[in-house]
């Protein structure tokens, strides 16, 4: 019993670290490479680096610094709350998934803020002139993580 529930632990610890180290090394290759331009993979899809103040979308972005400061606290009592629903979830279900995927992408994105002053952001896709809001490899994260915890609530926990 033991050994298989360190083994989970061991599992969930490496999720969370590969989602947080590629994470941040992709924005940090992104920093680099693409600077000042955009690259073009396909028709629908570039690279162009942004760094977003706000939080989804750009939203309440320009607040300035006190509202910088305010973010992080807010976002930061957030995923302190979310850690707790992890804990008890692991505990509930033997398996967290879902919630280290949010956990991994929020606390990503949470660094970026200390480091850069908003979340680095590089994937464009778009339809013709049309852009969907630029994101990282922790917003998808997130977002399926998300979904997953919906799925979850909506179908098995009837």
């Amino acid at each position: 019993m033991v050994k298989g529930a360190l083994r989970r632990v061991l599992e969930h610890a490496s999720l969370f670290s590969f989602i947080l180290i590629s994470d941040l090394l992709l924005k940090f290759c992104a920093l680099q490479w693409i600077k000042n331009g955009v690259i073009r993979i396909s028709p629908f899809l570039n690279l162009n680096v942004s760094i977003n103040e706000g939080v989804t979308w750009s939203l309440l972005s320009g607040f300035g610094r006190k509202g910088f400061f305010g973010l992080l606290i807010l976002i930061s009592f957030i995923l302190c709350i979310f850690a707790v629903y992890f804990v008890k979830e692991f505990k509930r279900r033997g398996s967290a998934v879902p919630e280290i995927l949010v956990l991994a992408g929020g606390i990503a994105n949470l660094i970026d803020r200390f480091w850069h002053g908003g979340v680095v952001d590089f994937v464009d896709l778009h339809l013709g002139s049309w852009h969907w809001a630029s994101f990282n490899v922790a917003d998808i994260c997130i977002v399926i993580g998300v979904a997953l915890i919906a799925k979850r609530m909506l179908y098995e926990d009837l």
